[in-house]
């Protein structure tokens, strides 16, 4: 979901952002942040060789 940083609406979610983080990306010109909950299932079969 989308935050909005204009004083309008500051959502708190997942413990990960809080407002001096949204405060601090406001004074840095970033007025809107998209945040997307992304999982991942590790390796997903076939080869077990991993390369560096």
């Amino acid at each position: 979901f989308s935050l909005l940083l204009l004083g309008l609406r500051i959502v708190s979610f997942f413990g990960v952002f809080n407002v001096v983080v949204l405060k601090g990306l406001l004074k840095m010109g970033i007025r809107g942040v998209t945040i997307s909950d992304v999982r991942g299932f590790g390796a997903q079969g076939g080869s077990t060789e991993r390369h560096a």
